[in-house]
């Protein structure tokens, strides 16, 4: 409580008395984030640490270079705290809209979408993000056995939240830049139709070849299957091997 009436005094400070603050109906788990609306217009502020806010604003550049739906960031610091804004972007997420019964085939063509981005951001070099110091996802390490492909750059936590749609249901933008990392292409698929299958939407990883009817070719679609049963093995004996490795672990000391 002591710190949310920091933020909104530093909020006014920085708008004026006559600002109009609110939070959204998805506030975050590790970064509070406020509306600050004045005059007619809407920023979003989300406070967070120097590094966080430097590298997001780094990331929001990088990608709206490549044309990536994400929000255009800007990061201050006023009196020692760090945030980053952006201009309140008109939408909803597909978690609210899936709320208000969107249709089956609306949420497809949303994956369809998603595919795309996913695809085109993989498609950036990797060198261009070397001072932005993304960090490794952590699911890659577990499966850094795999033959999976050179890991790429991609979004590691694509859940409806993060997912902004249009008035036409159309993605316009995607969230949470914290989640930008370097990840496998598979696995930045593998993730997303495995959450996908878990907020009860009606394909999984399977169907993948209905979502990348050009760009991706069958030989991809086939490792890609061949990797997904692998994964699903592995996630089912997750906790096995990690007590194994422990249990070595300790036995080395």
């Amino acid at each position: 409580m002591k710190k949310h009436s920091k933020y909104i005094s530093l909020i006014t400070t920085l708008y004026g008395q006559d600002v109009k603050i609110s939070q959204p109906d998805f506030v975050g788990l590790h970064h509070p984030i406020y509306i600050a609306e004045k005059n007619n217009e809407k920023n979003i502020i989300r406070f967070s640490s120097k590094e966080c806010a430097s590298r997001n604003f780094h990331v929001s550049r990088l990608l709206r270079k490549y044309d990536i739906p994400v929000p255009e960031l800007s990061f201050y610091n006023f009196d020692n705290q760090y945030f980053e804004t952006y201009t309140f972007i008109e939408g909803k997420t597909l978690y609210e809209r899936h709320q208000e019964g969107i249709s089956q085939e609306q949420i497809k063509n949303v994956y369809r979408q998603l595919c795309d981005i996913c695809y085109r951001m993989s498609k950036i070099p990797v060198k261009e993000a070397e001072n932005i110091h993304l960090h490794t996802c952590k699911t890659d390490t577990f499966f850094k056995f795999l033959n999976f492909s050179p890991r790429v750059i991609g979004h590691c936590d694509l859940n409806d939240k993060n997912i902004l749609l249009d008035k036409n249901d159309n993605v316009c933008a995607i969230l949470d830049l914290d989640q930008v990392e370097l990840k496998t292409f598979e696995l930045i698929l593998i993730n997303l139709f495995e959450v996908a299958k878990e907020k009860g939407y009606d394909f999984s990883v399977e169907s993948i070849k209905d979502f990348f009817p050009s760009v991706y070719h069958e030989k991809a679609l086939l490792n890609l299957s061949q990797q997904y049963e692998i994964y699903k093995k592995i996630v089912n004996t997750k906790d096995k091997i990690l007590k194994n490795k422990q249990i070595l672990q300790t036995k080395c000391k």
